[in-house]
């Protein structure tokens, strides 16, 4: 999973979920 720039500092469980459900729903 990449993890866009402005999401760089949001390494946790629920930004990772969330990173995931933005690029699959």
């Amino acid at each position: 999973v990449l993890i866009a720039p402005e999401r760089g500092h949001n390494l946790t469980a629920r930004g990772l979920l969330a990173d995931l459900l933005s690029r699959f729903s």
